[in-house]
């Protein structure tokens, strides 16, 4: 069982952790909603700047997944489960 204390150090892990992730995936959002069109470049600069966008977006999507598994673990640590295998059920 995890003492007290642990509990406290693993839920500020995670919430800093949420934080960080939260603060990033705005950044990506925001990136995602000025992204525009430049009309009149040439097939190097659009193919370029794509492959930027799309890396972008699956780092926000990785960002996500995490902020999901982490979310999950902050409702474990509040039910007292963190401490519990989700395979077996063994402490």
């Amino acid at each position: 069982m995890l003492s007290k204390s642990e509990k406290v150090e693993i839920r500020r892990v995670l919430e800093e952790a949420r934080g960080r992730l939260a603060k990033t995936g705005q950044s990506a959002l925001s990136f995602s909603m000025s992204h525009e069109r430049n009309i009149g470049r040439d097939s190097i600069d659009e193919s370029m700047e794509e492959e930027l966008f799309s890396t972008e977006m699956r780092l926000h999507d990785r960002e996500k997944y995490l902020l999901r598994k982490i979310t999950k673990q902050l409702v474990r640590l509040d039910t007292d489960e963190i401490d519990v295998c989700e395979d077996c059920g063994e402490p």
